[in-house]
Parts: structure tokens; sequence; C-alpha cells
């Protein structure tokens, strides 16, 4: 939505003595009498009192009562989804790829907004990145076995004919490939785009 450009009804600019159409009910505000924000565009947006009041109900409204088990859910099907294509991606490609963790933070965001009922606010906010950040990791710790498991039988170490098995999180060697500069920035942009999806609207 729009941000505010003037509190109170305005008298400044080109439109200042001239009535300008609701952008809602389309009805004629006289001069002086509108409400002026600025939209996303950076086009100039035009309200009537009786709008604007409408406006902000239904923005408000957006906040109340989220369905959080629905987010939850939802949002969990994203994550796991997300996990899978980094996964298999990473795995055919040998490259991972940072378009990656930001598709997965905007996948989270609407997921959690969706399985909400159409609901934002701070506890989706954080719903949504803790998500997120718990799906690049686990893609991150699959992927890593994936590759270790490759080295182990390419390096024929005895006793090892290729099963699966699994490795503390806390490994020294898995920490060491979790962390990188362009990887943590990466992932901090993830985590913020997931933040701000359902981050509350307001005019």
């Amino acid at each position: 939505m729009a941000n505010p450009q003037y509190p109170e009804p305005i008298q400044i600019g080109a439109k200042a003595t001239q009535s300008v159409p609701c952008q809602q009910c389309q009805q004629e505000i006289p001069a002086g009498e509108y409400y002026s924000y600025r939209g996303q565009q950076g086009q100039d947006i035009f309200l009537c009192a009786q709008c604007r009041g409408k406006v902000e109900s239904a923005l408000e409204q957006e906040t109340r009562n989220p369905h959080l088990l629905g987010a939850i859910l939802l949002g969990s099907l994203g994550g796991l989804a997300a996990g899978i294509i980094w996964y298999f991606i990473v795995v055919i490609t040998h490259y991972e790829i940072g378009y990656l963790g930001i598709g997965a933070g905007y996948l989270m965001g609407w997921a959690v907004c969706l399985g909400s009922g159409h609901k934002r606010g701070f506890s989706l906010q954080i719903l949504s990145a803790a998500l997120t950040l718990t799906t690049l990791l686990a893609a991150k710790y699959f992927t890593f076995l994936h590759f270790l498991r490759q080295y182990l039988l390419e390096q024929k170490v005895e006793g090892y004919a290729g099963q699966f098995f699994f490795i503390s999180p806390f490994d020294p060697n898995f920490l060491r490939n979790l962390v990188s500069p362009i990887g943590l920035l990466i992932w901090a942009i993830s985590l913020y785009v997931a933040f701000s999806i359902p981050k509350p609207r307001s005019l």
C-alpha cells in the first residue's frame, strides 16, 4: 500500500485549487478536502475521508486473528519444496545459486501469508524468517552429506560402500562449509525478504 504523504487534508501543489477523484469510490473530492498519499510507483493517490477510513480499517483487519496453524503448515510445505529444489540443483550443477535462497525467502513469505488466511503481522514475519532459516540450513546440511558421501566413495574409504549416514550439525567440517561471506550475505537477503513480505501494510 501507499505510505502517508500528509496526515491531514492538504492544499499544496498543482492540484491545491482543484477537485480530484477518489481512488476508491471515484467521486470528486473538493479542493483541500482530500487525503494525498504517495503510491508504490511514485504516483499521487487521493482518498476522500470516508474511503480513507475504510482502507485503514481493512488494513487493520489484516493483522487480526491469523490462522497460525495454517501458516505453519503451508509455510512448512513451501520450505520442503524450496529445500528439495535447492538440493537437486546443487547436486546436479555443483553450484549454489544465490537466487535460490532469495526465492526460498519469497516463497516462504507468501506461503505464510496465504496459510494464515491472507493475514499479516509481526508473528507471521518471525515465522516466515524462521522457516526460511530452517529450510536453508536443512538444504545446506543434506547437500553437504551428499558431497561427503561422494568424496568417501571416490577415495574408496575402507568399510564404506555408499550407505547413507548422518553427522552432527555441529561438526567442524560442516560448520566451516556453512559459513562464507557471500553465503551469509545471501542468507541475510533471504531472511530479509521472508521477514518483509508478511509485514503489516499501512497508508
